[in-house]
């Protein structure tokens, strides 16, 4: 056999190798709506949290972090309505926008996130 006939066998024998550790460890939509709720919930405690108003008062802004937490199977839920995914059997993709319905003036948002190899990466936040 040839050089060239070797590294191309061994070529795609990584290649075929990669593609199924990438299959394997593509990670489902429970293990994002975890990631999800995990990243929504501290970015809330982190910059909402500190922002509410003493208007609203004192036992909200003081109860917040604690609330949020109390609260996760419903932030959960609430991503889970408000995702789809797109699975490529190496990879997926999921898409997030998160709202509130029937209130013109409040932001909503929307997330891209990339799950491979059993990790989650988030490429784009914005507010829209």
């Amino acid at each position: 056999m040839g050089f060239w006939k070797i590294a191309t066998l061994l070529g795609g024998v990584a290649i075929a190798g990669l593609a199924a550790a990438m299959a394997i460890t593509n990670p489902n939509h429970n293990a994002y709506e975890s990631y999800a709720t995990q990243k929504l919930t501290g970015y809330l405690e982190e910059n909402v949290c500190p922002e509410i108003p003493s208007i609203l008062g004192d036992w909200l802004s003081s109860h917040c972090g604690s609330l949020l937490k109390d609260n996760q199977t419903q932030i959960r839920k609430i991503i889970s309505n408000n995702t789809t995914e797109s699975n490529f059997v190496l990879f997926s993709l999921y898409r997030t926008r998160l709202e509130i319905p029937d209130v013109e003036a409040a932001p909503s948002y929307q997330f891209e996130t990339l799950g491979i190899f059993q990790r989650f990466y988030t490429f784009k936040a914005e507010q829209t």
